[in-house]
């Protein structure tokens, strides 16, 4: 049995595959010997299928010392081989037996995409457990709520309030040193909010916005009236008893859409006759 290390080392070979390879067959014997050595260089190379030895791109001269040649006998023999389209060559030089090298780049990408997978999925596992943690709440000293815990309260509650209770609590168990006494702070300030009938947000935002809109409504009408009143002031006496008695006499025919030119002092004069 072989260990890791040595499994390493054995490179398989496929003879049917070599004995097929015209392009390598129609080489000659010494481009053939040099590319069995390039190939086993390949093998052991830490990206397996580029030409590394001892992690960097081999020079003409580092091969011919390696394979007991000269640097023009490599140069040529390795010209030999690309003519022959036995290996491949990147833009940089490096070369390649993309049958080793193809496998190893398919490998490669699938452990990144795992990896980056993995950083993303612990990154969101790690917030999300970070967010059911409970830790001080910033500026009070005892009182521990989780983020998710927090985030409700100001939500039902709004935030003057839920800051007063949690003063409350916290001036509390520190004046009485009652650190262990509440072991759940979060149902302990809800407790304390429902003993004193805190209303939730929903239940009083509803009337507040009612409120609101009626304020609104008359604010409206004051500031129709107040044109209307500076409309009509601006006419001659004569022309306001007419624009009356216009608008009385559209009422009583049960008209109101304005035609005349003064239509719209008309139109207000009806909306105040029926308010009146």
């Amino acid at each position: 049995m072989t260990n890791d290390n040595n499994a390493k080392n054995i490179m398989p070979f496929d003879v049917n595959a070599y004995l097929s390879d015209t392009e390598l067959l129609l080489s000659s014997m010494s481009a053939q010997g040099l590319w069995a050595r390039l190939l086993m260089w390949m093998w052991k190379s830490e990206y397996r299928g580029k030409l590394y030895i001892n992690g960097k791109q081999p020079t003409s001269k580092n091969l011919a010392t390696l394979c007991g040649t000269t640097e023009q006998e490599i140069n040529k023999l390795i010209e030999e081989l690309k003519k022959n389209k036995v290996c491949d060559v990147f833009a940089d030089g490096t070369i390649i037996n993309r049958r080793m090298y193809e496998p190893e780049r398919k490998k490669r990408e699938l452990s990144k995409k795992r990896a980056e997978a993995g950083h993303k999925g612990g990154v969101a596992h790690s917030k999300q457990k970070d967010s059911k943690i409970k830790k001080k709440v910033s500026g009070f000293g005892y009182v521990y709520l989780t983020k998710e815990e927090l985030d409700r309260l100001v939500k039902d509650y709004g935030k003057k309030i839920v800051k007063i209770y949690i003063e409350r609590l916290n001036n509390y168990i520190g004046s009485q040193g009652l650190q262990n006494k509440y072991v759940d702070h979060n149902l302990t300030i809800r407790n304390w909010m429902n003993r004193d009938n805190i209303a939730k947000k929903e239940v009083f935002e509803a009337p507040m916005r009612a409120r609101d809109d009626e304020q609104k409504r008359i604010v409206k009408e004051k500031q129709a009236q107040d044109k209307f009143d500076i409309m009509f002031k601006a006419l001659s006496p004569e022309k306001q008893e007419k624009l009356k008695d216009e608008a009385v006499e559209r009422l009583k025919m049960g008209k109101k859409t304005i035609i005349s030119r003064e239509g719209a002092i008309v139109k207000s004069m009806i909306k105040q006759i029926l308010k009146d």
